[in-house]
């Protein structure tokens, strides 16, 4: 015998309130990271679009992901670090 199908609204319980948001730490954000290192992100982002090595790739993004960067702020921090070292 077929089992009976039934609508997924049914087995649904109702909301009574909704979730909790917590509040914004402004020490840190989700990721951990500290104010300093954002501060980049008032500006709109916009697209930057170039091809590099697949080895690259590969350890940037593992580079970044072991230090807790985005891989914004890291291409950030070396543009900066390379403009330092050209003055």
């Amino acid at each position: 015998m077929a089992k009976r199908i039934t609508s997924l609204h049914d087995r649904l319980m109702p909301v009574e309130e909704q979730a909790a948001i917590p509040p914004r730490i402004e020490a840190e954000d989700q990721k951990g990271r500290k104010p300093e290192r954002q501060k980049a992100r008032t500006e709109a982002l916009v697209g930057l679009n170039f091809k590099v090595p697949s080895g690259f790739r590969r350890e940037f993004r593992q580079f970044c992901a072991a230090h807790d960067f985005s891989l914004v702020e890291a291409l950030a921090a070396a543009f900066e670090a390379l403009k330092e070292k050209e003055k």
